[in-house]
């Protein structure tokens, strides 16, 4: 793991993160590079929505699963501003989705699209699970019920994708993606967290 100092904000990038973006440019594909870009996009607005509302950013972190963004004394905020930070991104996705659709981009746009699917999925990993989360309490029983059964649905798609990988000629999902989807529910099984 490297771990610098940037302006007070700790910046950490894991081998794990480092490993899947190698992953990716092998395959030197371009739809996985727009992934990327939509990604940090997305987090982009996560820092935005922080800025908003007088919260710190105290740490970016590249990990396996993708990227994470921290925030100093965040429970101590409204509701409604911890839900704007936790929903921020979501709705940049879904604002490019509707602006690239409308534009004639289908392709970029279903990119979003899937970017929000994922993400607001109530995994604790995710914008979704956080909000679930907050909504429901934070060690509610039926938001980890619902964090369990979508890891176990993003572990089976990975399978069934893997399969897909392997039996198709020009496989429809990138071996990365089904990779990122294994850590992340691994590190979900396992605690919410593994450093490579």
């Amino acid at each position: 793991m490297i771990t610098l100092n940037v302006k007070g904000v700790r910046l950490t990038v894991s081998f794990g993160f480092l490993f899947l973006v190698g992953i990716y440019s092998a395959g030197n594909d371009d739809i996985t590079l727009c992934c990327l870009l939509f990604s940090l996009i997305h987090e982009l607005a996560h820092i935005s929505s922080m800025l908003l509302v007088g919260t710190r950013v105290s740490g970016i972190d590249f990990y396996g699963g993708g990227i994470r963004i921290l925030a100093e004394d965040i429970s101590e905020l409204s509701k409604p501003c911890r839900m704007l930070i936790y929903l921020s991104g979501c709705l940049m996705n879904l604002f490019l989705f509707t602006a690239l659709y409308l534009l004639g981009y289908d392709q970029l746009a279903y990119i979003n699209l899937i970017i929000l699917l994922f993400n607001i999925m109530p995994v604790s990993y995710f914008d979704g699970g956080r909000a679930a989360a907050l909504l429901l309490g934070e060690n509610s029983p039926v938001a980890k019920c619902l964090s369990h059964i979508f890891v176990l649905i993003i572990l089976a798609g990975a399978g069934a994708a893997f399969i897909s990988y392997l039996s198709l000629e020009k496989p429809l999902i990138p071996l990365s993606t089904i990779l990122t989807g294994v850590f992340i529910g691994v590190s979900e099984l396992l605690d919410n967290e593994i450093n490579l």
